[in-house]
């Protein structure tokens, strides 16, 4: 068993105790999902995007006609890391793929904190599927946490399907 497949396997454990799980505010505009912490008081991220998690609903062109709900793009502040806000965005989303009979998947390609995320999924009992065909691309020297997981033909790292 490779790494990233060990790192996936994980030990389950159950959701957030309630009460207890990240409070989101969620904008839900047809196609296009942004979610962030409520409250959250900190300016945007560079580029003019803003700091949460974005997804689309919709068919990918390179991946046939079939809907779905696919991570763009997510990223938070670093006081805010490591808190579970992270993985309660992608757990809204995954609810979600779940709720509209829809995948809800991963780009092509995939950070270390992104793989964290969906290991963290699998363990609070969701079916997350993993690509088998992937290659891991280092970061540079001076940051090698921007190592990336990457599938050959684009297609998703990680996904869960509608029971």
């Amino acid at each position: 068993m490779g790494e990233l497949a060990e790192k996936l396997a994980g030990v389950a454990q159950p959701a957030s105790a309630p009460g207890r799980e990240a409070k989101l505010r969620v904008d839900d505009t047809g196609d296009r999902i942004h979610i962030e912490p409520e409250g959250m008081q900190v300016p945007q991220y560079g580029k003019g995007l803003p700091w949460g998690m974005t997804a689309y609903r919709g068919p990918l062109r390179n991946q046939g006609d079939q809907p779905r709900i696919y991570v763009r793009d997510a990223r938070l502040p670093e006081e805010m890391q490591g808190a579970g806000t992270g993985v309660a965005m992608y757990e809204h989303l995954a609810r979600m793929g779940q709720a509209e009979r829809l995948r809800f998947q991963s780009d092509g390609s995939v950070t270390n904190d992104a793989v964290n995320i969906w290991s963290a999924l699998k363990r609070r009992g969701h079916d997350v599927q993993m690509a088998s065909n992937h290659t891991y691309r280092p970061g540079p020297p001076e940051a090698p946490h921007l190592g990336r997981y990457e599938t050959p033909d684009g297609g998703p790292m990680f996904w869960i399907d509608p029971q």
